[in-house]
């Protein structure tokens, strides 16, 4: 049985974070939790710094890197939650550069790759996630780790698979994600 405020519609970053600790192998719970984040992170530095201070950032990357691999329909919908977070965490504000840090010290990147790689068929996760990789994706380090973790490869499947099924938003999203990596128009970084 979950409790009640670990799906409150008003509850606390922390109270948040210890609920995806507390309950991480239930697909619902996790996901109301990325969103709960998600919702009080947008547009707000205060509530992204305490993101970061209390773990949301390394919480969601975690619900990420378990269920990666994971092709169910209750994974893919907390996936993309994840994915949307993560962009949302990253994005340009004064605690951006630290959000960023976080979730590439949680191993984001390798997580956000094995992820898209299993589900590359999926375009709306695709998209998701190509997304939260070029917000990610900021300097030459980030560039640097972005190809360590195989944003190169994953990039090239994307094309191949798109090219088999071509999707406007897909391709759309990987010709910016691709720009932000400072790729051309083949996959290798």
């Amino acid at each position: 049985m979950v409790p009640k405020w670990c799906t409150s519609r008003s509850i606390s970053i922390e109270l948040l974070v210890a609920c995806m600790a507390t309950y991480g192998a239930v697909f619902r719970v996790l996901k109301d939790a990325v969103v709960g984040l998600r919702h009080v992170a947008y547009e707000n530095d205060g509530n992204k710094a305490r993101m970061v201070e209390a773990g949301g950032v390394g919480a969601v990357v975690r619900a990420l890197a378990a269920t990666a691999t994971n092709t169910g329909a209750p994974a893919v919908q907390l996936q993309k939650q994840c994915f949307g977070a993560l962009a949302i965490f990253a994005v340009h504000s004064a605690v951006g550069d630290a959000a960023k840090r976080a979730v590439i010290d949680a191993g984001g990147l390798p997580a956000m790759v094995r992820c898209m790689m299993t589900n590359i068929g999926d375009h709306q996760l695709v998209v998701a996630g190509l997304k939260a990789i070029g917000t990610l994706v900021s300097s030459a380090e980030t560039r640097t780790l972005a190809r360590d973790a195989g944003c190169g490869d994953l990039c090239d499947a994307i094309a191949r698979a798109d090219a088999a099924a071509p999707s406007r938003d897909v391709s759309e999203a990987l010709r910016q994600t691709m720009k932000r990596l400072g790729m051309g128009s083949g996959g290798a970084v």
